[in-house]
């Protein structure tokens, strides 16, 4: 992959999870790049900060969120789809918002939603992980709808950037 190609997905990548995590009133999280076939681990600003996959630990087929060390490991082959990059990136800031929550349940601690959907949540997590989901999750569907959300508001602020581009050209 071209380095400059690299540098432009990787930052849309770190806009598209900044933007989730405002929405969602979440801390950001360290991301890193994984490229597996050079075995590069690459930071958010796109420094290399290491030639060992096991400095990763975990395998990382496109996106991955660490809940423990508070991480996304974002393999680089994602970069091949755009939309479907982007999309991955705001499910997987949804999935923090869901995991925090449901952790915050366990702990007693305040919840930002009912606690019905927290149930889902826990559920879909905790109890239903062994056994082979039959048809959609709430837990999936709540992931695809904020991607879908987000998507539109992405297409909105192009839109309107292009017309910004047509109207400044008429002026001069």
């Amino acid at each position: 992959m071209i380095l400059e190609e690299f540098n432009k997905k990787r930052i849309l990548c770190n806009i598209a999870i900044k933007k989730a995590c405002m929405q969602l009133n979440l801390k950001l999280p360290e991301i890193y790049y994984v490229q597996l076939d050079d075995i590069k681990l690459y930071d958010q600003e796109g420094n290399i900060v290491s030639y060992d996959y096991r400095d990763v630990g975990y395998k990382v087929k496109s996106i991955l969120f660490i809940p423990k060390e508070y991480v996304i490991y974002i393999n680089v082959d994602l970069f091949q789809n755009e939309m479907n990059m982007l999309v991955k990136c705001y499910q997987t800031a949804r999935q923090m918002y869901h995991t925090i929550q449901v952790y915050n349940q366990l702990q007693s601690k305040e919840l930002s939603e009912s606690t019905t959907t927290v149930n889902q949540w826990r559920y879909c997590y905790i109890e239903r992980k062994n056994s082979k989901p039959s048809g959609i999750t709430p837990v999936q569907a709540d992931m695809m709808a904020f991607s879908i959300v987000m998507m539109k508001n992405i297409i909105i602020s192009i839109l309107n950037l292009k017309k910004m581009i047509i109207l400044a050209g008429k002026v001069y």
